[in-house]
């Protein structure tokens, strides 16, 4: 089996920033919402056009055929529906940020993982945003860029609740301010500070 990244890094001073700034289970169901949706959608639609069984009427090999496609269909809709939910549950478990060595590290990924370095040095700026969804399911996603184009393709993490997301900008804001070229001491720079308790 391969090794998986965070393994692989030979930094041994490492923040896990997961555990103070993590991230809300709400992100799974955020993203298979609209699976489900459409899976709801598409199997009551099949479902109402369903020939409906007359003992009157004589039940020919087309009608049989027709009922047992729609309920295969109904059926390989709900497995792809609860495969999609057992990726979503691994995504989110294999997520992970931390500080290593004065850089910001995000890895994410089941079967391809992305693994972003970003030198605290180097960032220019930490925002929040929100789509509509993420609106619904009261989430937030937090960007970091740099000078790098590439920045923001793996600067993000997604599906943060407004506390941490939060919580994690007033971190790595401070983080910036304080690390400078001369003066890495990360360590100093406790995350539980920033940690805002939900009401």
């Amino acid at each position: 089996m391969l090794a998986d990244l965070e393994e692989l890094s030979t930094s041994r001073k490492q923040i896990n920033l997961k555990e103070t700034f993590s991230q809300s289970v709400r992100m799974i169901l955020r993203n298979i919402f609209l699976w489900y949706a459409v899976y709801l959608a598409f199997a009551i639609r099949i479902l109402l056009r369903l020939p409906v069984v007359d003992q009157s009427v004589a039940w020919n090999s087309f009608n049989n055929f027709t009922y047992l496609l729609c309920i295969g269909v109904i059926i390989i809709g709900a497995l792809v529906c609860l495969l999609k939910l057992i990726y979503e549950i691994i995504y989110r478990s294999t997520y992970h940020y931390s500080i290593e060595d004065s850089n910001l590290v995000i890895t994410e990924g089941v079967f391809l993982k992305q693994r972003g370095l970003f030198p605290i040095t180097s960032i220019r700026d930490v925002y929040l945003d929100r789509k509509f969804l993420d609106l619904i399911f009261g989430l937030y996603n937090l960007h970091v860029s740099n000078a790098n184009v590439e920045s923001h393709t793996y600067g993000d993490v997604r599906g943060l609740t407004p506390e941490a997301a939060v919580g994690f900008q007033d971190y790595l804001k401070k983080l910036t301010v304080v690390v400078s070229p001369e003066n890495k001491k990360v360590e100093q720079i406790d995350p539980e500070a920033f940690k805002i308790e939900s009401e």
